[in-house]
């Protein structure tokens, strides 16, 4: 069988508001499909013993997407902001206090002199776009740049499958399964465009034995390998961060090149510009199977147990903030006394005070080990003619993922650090844990300052992982069909599942060894800029590392897992009642609900109290529990969430002769 399909754009109609010619679509599905009996002349007579099936799928899609947003004009890129859209802008050179208040001077003219211009801003600048958009103003007209943004998908995939009868009693296949993607994502700028490439890889072995009629064992082998790789516009073609030269911001790895995020923040109108904060991230993942069913049927029970063992390596390498990351807000050139009708982000950073710098220092790579287990026994029991009733009980043992090359830490808490009256000082202060055994900074080039408590070895937390193993994972199931009467059906049924962990959350203790730093600037003086945005960060200041004289580090937001997080668990539950109120027509009502238990979500420690009051000028970092000279924020996942969902159905379905049928449905639900 071959197949073709194809779809374009030849009639179709002009995109809503979209001004030039038509964004071209071309989408092509395609493949074939090839089976049947294998066999060796004068070897081997493949009738009815040996079958093959081969099939392959192509997709090639070519669109655009339609971004609209407005940029800043040649004269915002001259640092001239007297045209209409504009809101005055005030110089932060001139901030004073007067009668206990703040206030500064405008820009004459609201022109910002050329000498004033951060030049490192200004190198950020041959990275951004003009408008291209005929007669649009900057901050009058709702855009005046327009991209048609490319999303191409090239998608291959390959299936074949032997089958093999070798005797009545037992039957062979096999399958091998190939797949590649790549997906482009494009954004509003060039150097913003993304791409995701999966390759997958899946080959599985089965064997269905018959031991008697009563008795049937079913075998299964699998390998699945999954390659991912997302990555941003420059990632291996230009290292623009050794371009730009910026003091405190590493040349990453060739995955990671390419070029800082600028974002804006308060009044203005222009867009940000410069690669994601989220890439690169490349993944390597492993899974080996092996699964064991067996069915007996025993008088009126049908018994089926079984049980499945795997090996899982997570394999990943990637970070955010690898290229850095600068906000600028429009409050540091806003007059202190009118912050709300003042003040321009773009100008904040034409003079190069950003409220935000945050880099990472290193690239996250791990190699995650698991080996899991679940076993299983259910009982299907015919006790009436119109009564059945299903039982069974699975239990999972999934410890957490384990580092063979020791590439995480976790947090070990005492205390939140807070109580009813404010920080509590009594506190002790958390303490950095990595497993194994060696020293806390082995195979680094980065220490963390000697003040900060660390430990090293499994005992600390418990094991390997630092996440204690949740052995409780019993998951039981029951499910009832009952016919009272011939024209109705009863149907109810429980069972609790389990959500395992898939890696991730691990993988953020991974990223703590990318040394994530923030630099925030004060409130209304700025102090931070882009000429040196990690001033003094570093570097081993009053000794903060003994008998080192590399990067000393301190403050740093930091990733934690609470490490007696349980199991995430669900239980479902439903009952309906169907019932046949004519030869054609079936009338349905139903409940089904679930609750969630033990789930996932992030939480932080260390984050900032609220002030005590106006007179309270206590920075972020002074109202942190152990403040910067510790910790930043500490994020930890944890099984802290709950969930609920309760639902009603009602249906009604009719048959018509000729095959005209009709179903009326309705839901209620709640979650």
């Amino acid at each position: 069988v071959l197949f073709h399909f194809l779809r374009n754009d030849a009639i179709q109609a002009r995109q809503w508001l979209l001004s030039g010619e038509k964004s071209p679509f071309r989408r092509n599905q395609f493949g074939f499909t090839l089976d049947g009996p294998l066999s060796i002349p004068k070897l081997f007579d493949a009738k009815n013993k040996l079958f093959f099936m081969v099939n392959y799928e192509g997709l090639r899609e070519r669109k655009n997407g339609i971004s609209r947003t407005t940029v800043a004009d040649q004269a915002m890129i001259n640092g001239d902001f007297s045209g209409p859209g504009h809101l005055p802008i005030f110089d932060p050179n001139t901030i004073r206090i007067v009668n206990g208040q703040p206030t500064a001077q405008p820009f004459p003219n609201q022109r910002i002199p050329s000498n004033r211009f951060n030049p490192t801003f200004i190198k950020l600048l041959s990275f951004y776009e003009l408008p291209n958009v005929p007669g649009a103003v900057a901050g009058v007209s709702g855009f005046n740049y327009e991209r048609k943004s490319p999303n191409p998908v090239d998608w291959d995939q390959v299936t074949s499958r032997i089958d093999f009868n070798e005797s009545t009693m037992s039957q062979w296949f096999g399958r091998y399964s190939w797949g590649s993607e790549f997906v482009g994502d494009g954004q509003t700028f060039p150097q913003q465009d993304l791409r995701a490439v999966t390759k997958n890889w899946q080959a599985m072995l089965a064997n269905i034995r018959t031991f008697s009629p009563t008795l049937v064992n079913e075998l299964r082998l699998g390998a699945t390998i999954f390659d991912n790789d997302r990555a941003s516009f420059y990632n291996f073609n230009r290292d623009v961060t050794s371009e730009l030269n910026i003091p405190g911001l590493a040349p990453p790895i060739q995955a990671a090149w390419g070029s800082p995020q600028v974002g804006f923040d308060g009044n203005g109108f222009v867009a940000g510009w410069g690669e994601t904060t989220e890439a690169p991230f490349v993944l390597r993942n492993r899974t080996y199977q092996l699964l064991d069913n067996l069915s007996w049927v025993k008088g009126k029970h049908s018994f089926k147990m079984g049980g499945e063992i795997a090996s899982r390596r997570f394999n990943q390498l990637g970070n955010q903030f690898p290229r850095g990351f600068f906000q600028f807000p429009a409050r540091y050139t806003a007059d202190p006394a009118n912050l709300g009708s003042t003040g321009s982000d773009f100008a904040t950073g034409l003079l190069g005070w950003t409220q935000e710098a945050t880099r990472a220092l290193g690239i996250a790579n791990t190699q995650f080990r698991q080996w899991s287990s679940a076993y299983y026994v259910e009982d299907t029991w015919r006790i009436r003619p119109n009564l059945t009733l299903n039982v069974g009980l699975r239990y999972e043992f999934t410890p957490a993922f384990q580092d063979r090359r020791r590439g995480i830490f976790n947090v070990k808490m005492s205390c939140p650090g807070v109580n009813d009256n404010g920080l509590d000082p009594t506190c002790p202060v958390p303490v950095l844990v990595r497993p194994g055994e060696g020293d806390f900074h082995e195979g680094l080039d980065i220490r963390m300052a000697d003040r900060i408590p660390k430990a090293t070895g499994d005992e600390v937390l418990g094991n390997h992982a630092t996440i204690q193993t949740d052995k409780n994972d019993w998951a039981p199931r029951v499910g009832l069909s009952w016919q009272p009467v011939s024209k109705m059906t009863v149907r109810a049924g429980y069972g609790l599942f389990y959500a395992q962990d898939t890696g991730n959350p691990m993988w953020d203790m991974a990223r703590n060894f990318g040394f994530r730093e923030s630099a925030r600037s004060l409130d209304v003086v700025p102090d931070v800029n882009l000429s040196n945005p990690w001033a003094g960060s570093g570097s081993n200041v009053s000794g903060l590392c003994k008998d080192w004289t590399g990067l000393c580090l301190s403050g740093l937001y930091t990733f934690a897992n609470d490490t007696n997080r349980r199991t995430a668990y669900v239980h479902q539950y439903l009952m309906n009642i169907q019932y046949q109120l004519t030869n054609s027509m079936l009338v349905e009502v139903g409940y089904q609900g679930s609750g969630g238990h033990k789930l996932m979500r992030m939480y932080g420690w260390n984050d900032p109290i609220f002030r005590s009051g106006p007179t309270d000028n206590r920075t972020a970092n002074e109202r942190r529990p152990w403040g910067s000279d510790y910790y930043g924020r500490i994020q930890t996942i944890g099984s802290r969430a709950n969930s609920s969902y309760q639902s009603g159905i009602a249906k009604v379905q009719q048959r018509f002769s000729k095959g005209f049928t009709y179903l009326v449905s309705y839901t209620w639900s709640k979650s």
